[in-house]
């Protein structure tokens, strides 16, 4: 997806962004002074355009687009990337980005999951990468993303040693309250509408908050991660025609947007969860059981290639998985299964859980759509399989304190796709996993179990097509060797193997 920096990290971001702070803590943000005439045509929110990986595309495609709209993006560099060649922008390239005005940030060196690595090789995938950066640009980042958006209370720790903030993958909008080290996003994909941009964008516009937009391929549609010209101008259009400004990470950060942005000082000890209003989300009380380490199989969106490779592969190994379904595709045909495959899956002894009716972006939603959304698939499901889901899979990540609120009368908890281990005090509504993607070796696999069972973590694993490329994208999808790989991996470090329900209780 997703040396140091000279001095210590700042200690104050700019006066404009504290007083506008405080003073929405205390109710009076009306009563600030003018905005600025480039923040004068909303009444709040924020909008960023953030890109990954540094591909060419976002050079030779992007550039020109986001020059005749007038907005400057952030874009996030994997810093081996400047060698990569033709795919990805060279130093010299990277450096013409900067000049036109745009934000340069920091992905790591390599685009590995930092959640494997100790806190030495972490700081090591950021720091070789901003002395690259600023090499060829002139300019150190003060922002990174995480690679697959994979993040922990370690990777956050060091990151907020170097960086003013990061960003992961996972789905929402950045209020007051949100750990600038942990900032949420909107995974832009292939299949993304101007009408959810224009919706997204308008409830940060509603809600004074930020919406940070993450692209990555511009142009040219590679994977499903990719979008067209079309449709990457008609997403500007929607943003525009919204009124809600456009700024920089570095900017929304720096105190010169309208609303309110994440917290200005957090610290080095960082939360492993999400902040989420109290009033919205599900009860505190409601962790996971966590007693020992213990790994769960997941798979998405009810592919046949689950059916096909995944099942008997797991049935072989005497391992049970949890298949997320999305309720409307068990009638989208031959790429997906049907009721009576799924109920096949379902009398083996695997667990069967919701994935919503139709993968929405929850976090746009309203809690009726929301509520709608699950109950119409547990109906699907229920039908199909004979018993009703108790564990959720949020569609792209995508979830806030609302969508919580209403996967909590339906649920015992549900995943999300932030990036690592959940102890026995993760919030069960926003379970974090390993997102397996086709370059996922064995040997991450086996570190990520060993480090479940010497913490008495949870480690769930996520995985989409497996045997063939049925997802349309290949970074989604395994071999059948490879999961076979990743089961011996993970039946090598002698952790227990578990269905999310079975952890769930």
């Amino acid at each position: 997806m997703s040396g140091t920096r000279p001095g210590a990290r700042s200690a104050a971001r700019p006066v404009a962004l504290v007083t506008a702070l405080l003073a929405l803590v205390s109710g009076l943000l009306v009563a600030l002074p003018a905005r600025s005439a480039s923040a004068a045509g909303t009444q709040g929110g924020v909008v960023s355009f953030t890109f990954d990986d540094g591909k060419i595309t976002q050079y030779t495609n992007a550039r020109s687009i986001l020059a005749t709209a007038g907005i400057k993006g952030t874009f996030y560099i994997i810093s081996d990337s400047l060698t990569w060649g033709s795919t990805n922008m060279n130093a010299t390239q990277v450096k013409a980005m900067a000049a036109d005005g745009h934000e340069i940030g920091n992905h790591s060196k390599t685009h590995p999951y930092l959640t494997n690595l100790s806190s030495t090789q972490i700081s090591s995938e950021f720091t070789q990468s901003q002395a690259a950066i600023a090499a060829a640009t002139g300019v150190t980042p003060t922002n990174c993303a995480y690679p697959y958006g994979s993040s922990n209370a370690t990777v956050r720790s060091v990151a907020a040693g170097i960086f003013t903030s990061c960003r992961g993958v996972t789905g929402g909008q950045n209020t007051l309250g949100q750990n600038t080290y942990d900032l949420r996003t909107y995974y832009v994909q292939t299949s993304t509408t101007a009408a959810q941009i224009r919706a997204a964008a308008d409830l940060a516009k509603a809600n004074n908050t930020w919406l940070v937009l993450i692209y990555h391929g511009i142009g040219t549609v590679g994977s499903t991660d990719d979008v067209s010209l079309t449709t990457f101008q008609s997403h500007i259009d929607a943003v525009k025609a919204s009124g809600v400004p456009t700024r920089t990470v570095a900017q929304a950060l720096g105190g010169s947007t309208p609303n309110p942005t994440p917290s200005p000082t957090p610290t080095a000890s960082v939360s492993p969860t999400p902040s989420v209003s109290a009033s919205a989300s599900p009860s505190a009380t409601q962790s996971v059981p966590v007693t020992q380490g213990a790994v769960s199989f997941t798979f998405d969106d009810g592919r046949m290639s689950q059916y096909d490779y995944a099942v008997p592969a797991l049935n072989a190994n005497g391992i049970k998985g949890t298949f997320f379904i999305i309720g409307d595709a068990l009638t989208w045909g031959a790429t997906y299964m049907n009721a009576t495959q799924l109920r096949t899956v379902a009398n083996g002894g695997h667990d069967i859980a919701n994935h919503s009716q139709n993968h929405p972006y929850l976090g746009s939603m309203t809690s009726a759509q929301i509520r709608t959304e699950f109950s119409q698939a547990q109906t699907a499901i229920t039908s199909a399989v004979g018993r009703a889901p108790t564990a959720c899979a949020y569609p792209y990540g995508d979830y806030n304190g609302t969508v919580q609120a209403v996967a909590a009368e339906f649920f015992r908890g549900c995943r999300t796709t932030d990036g690592g281990s959940n102890a026995a005090s993760q919030n069960r509504f926003a379970l974090r996993t390993l997102y397996v993607h086709s370059d996922t070796t064995a040997a991450e696999i086996r570190a990520a179990a060993d480090e479940a069972r010497a913490t008495n973590s949870w480690l769930i694993l996520t995985y989409h097509a497996v045997g063939v490329n049925d997802s349309g994208y290949d970074g989604d999808d395994v071999t059948s060797q490879q999961f076979a790989d990743h089961i011996a991996a993970v039946k090598a470090s002698g952790v227990a193997i578990r269905t999310v329900s079975q952890m769930l209780g």
